[in-house]
């Protein structure tokens, strides 16, 4: 059966894959990206990766289809070099997550492209923030609320509500989200 899928939506650096994973766990439902890497399309999915309406993200055909979005939005003076350490990262071919650039690499990009990138961070925003105007479309998750101990649980329950919302998608029960 069809599902509306729901867009994951994510500035680069802010956790995507990670939430990727949970929404996986949290629905039991595949999951893709706005460049079709799974190659599965985006009728038989719970939501779809994107980092659109920046260069790395991809407008998806059929965008009405889509039920809403899940924006996560991370602190951008932890997103922006988070994001700067996975360029560095697939630059020197090394695996995601493994490395952290150089000091004075990073000092040197923060200091051209910083107001650059902030500025891209709030045009992200803004764009969700305007594509779905009603809260009944949109959840804003916190990066730092999924990553804490306390917060993490709620803000997991929290996504699997708004995605049980879905024609389609039952979540897994509440008891079993604060592992």
């Amino acid at each position: 059966k069809d599902i509306p899928p729901t867009y994951q939506a994510s500035f680069p650096g802010s956790g995507a894959r990670m939430t990727w994973n949970l929404v996986i766990a949290l629905t039991g439902i595949a999951i893709n990206d706005d460049h079709n890497h799974a190659g599965v399309g985006y009728d038989r999915v719970v939501a779809v990766k994107t980092h659109y309406p920046l260069d790395y993200g991809r407008y998806v055909e059929d965008d009405q289809k889509f039920r809403g979005a899940i924006l996560l939005l991370r602190n951008p003076m932890t997103a922006v070099p988070s994001f700067f350490n996975f360029k560095y990262e697939q630059k020197n071919h090394l695996p995601n997550h493994s490395t952290r650039a150089p000091t004075e690499d990073w000092i040197k990009f923060r200091d051209s492209n910083l107001e650059s990138e902030l500025n891209e961070y709030q045009y992200f925003v803004t764009f969700w923030m305007e594509k779905y105007d009603s809260r009944d479309k949109l959840l804003i998750v916190m990066y730092e609320d999924l990553i804490d101990y306390d917060e993490g649980p709620i803000a997991a329950t929290k996504i699997a509500d708004f995605l049980g919302q879905t024609d389609g998608v039952e979540p897994i029960g509440r008891e079993y989200i604060p592992c």
